[in-house]
């Protein structure tokens, strides 16, 4: 919600699990700033009715909860990393795609402002006490929990295990490792400036995988 009233196209809506009382807030956010090029990635834990707001969506098995073993058709399926946030699960979906630089922002993974810890354009509300102090990305110390620490660690492990791609943050939050933090205006001078259809490009990308029956899903 925060980057389309921002005027910011949403290529992917990467989720989790969320409540059924979510599907209200996604209808209520796509309403009131329609966004038809965006496609829906969730897990298969999540409420079936997000799909009917989306005109494209992808299903993918989360490992940590079920034997996928048995219940996915192959383990491409399967994202990986994909847990314990939902910012989990968007750095490993970006990833799986293959890109040569993710650019990681707004993930801060704590707080440099216990007083405004959130976003106020986010959609949700996340209640959290941040009684830990890790290093920053961009200062030498914010505030942070166990909860958010977890997240952190993945991703690190996501970033390790992925070799061939460059990452770089832009966060005013935690200091991820593998991840250099940079300034918007550093990565513009560094980034490979090629200019792409990116939503022709995720439209074939969609059409790649396989159909699924989300109904049942």
């Amino acid at each position: 919600s925060s980057l389309l009233k921002a005027g910011i196209r949403v290529d992917y809506l990467i989720l989790l699990e969320r409540g059924l009382n979510n599907y209200e807030n996604y209808r209520d956010t796509l309403t009131s700033h329609p966004s038809p090029e965006t496609i829906l990635v969730c897990s298969t834990t999540c409420a079936p009715k997000l799909h009917t707001l989306f005109e494209k969506s992808i299903v993918y098995y989360r490992p940590a909860l079920m034997p996928t073993t048995l219940f996915s058709p192959s383990i491409d399926h399967v994202l990986h990393y994909e847990g314990p946030q939902t910012t989990n699960a968007g750095l490993a979906w970006v990833v799986s795609l293959g890109y040569e630089n993710i650019v990681i922002a707004g993930v801060d993974l704590g707080t440099a402002n216990q007083d405004a810890p959130r976003s106020k354009g986010a959609l949700g509300i996340s209640p959290r006490d941040f009684d830990v102090e890790v290093k920053g990305n961009k200062r030498d110390l914010v505030f942070s929990n166990r909860v958010l620490i977890d997240a952190k660690r993945v991703k690190e492990i996501c970033i390790r295990n992925s070799q061939n791609t460059n990452f770089f943050n832009l966060s005013d939050g935690a200091y991820i490792e593998g991840a250099k933090p940079i300034d918007y205006k550093d990565y513009r001078l560094i980034a490979r400036h090629k200019r792409k259809n990116i939503s022709e490009e995720n439209v074939c990308l969609y059409k790649s995988f396989p159909n699924a029956d989300i109904t049942s899903a």
